[in-house]
């Protein structure tokens, strides 16, 4: 099992696990449910960084819009106010 980490200020904002479950190698399961092909001789930075970018942004995390200067919710990438294109930092 593998779990990789991001830590702001100590507190975790993303966090996914790996297990090597399947009878396939070089297969491995996420606490997602998605799979990841990984060879093992590649090493375990390589498999961190796959798991790394399974992590898709929260599409409704609340953002300042440069637009209307208001903290709103993003959808669909744009303000959820005056629906000008959000900046992605």
């Amino acid at each position: 099992m593998i779990t990789v980490q991001i830590l702001v200020n100590g507190e975790a904002i993303y966090v996914r696990t790996a297990v090597n479950r399947l009878k396939e190698h070089g297969h491995y399961i996420l606490d997602t449910g998605e799979r990841i092909i990984h060879e093992p001789e590649d090493g375990v930075a390589a498999l961190a960084i796959k798991m790394l970018h399974t992590i898709a942004d929260d599409p409704d995390e609340l953002t300042l819009c440069d637009n209307c200067f208001c903290m709103t919710k993003t959808w669909h990438g744009t303000c959820g106010k005056c629906r000008a294109k959000k900046r992605r930092i």
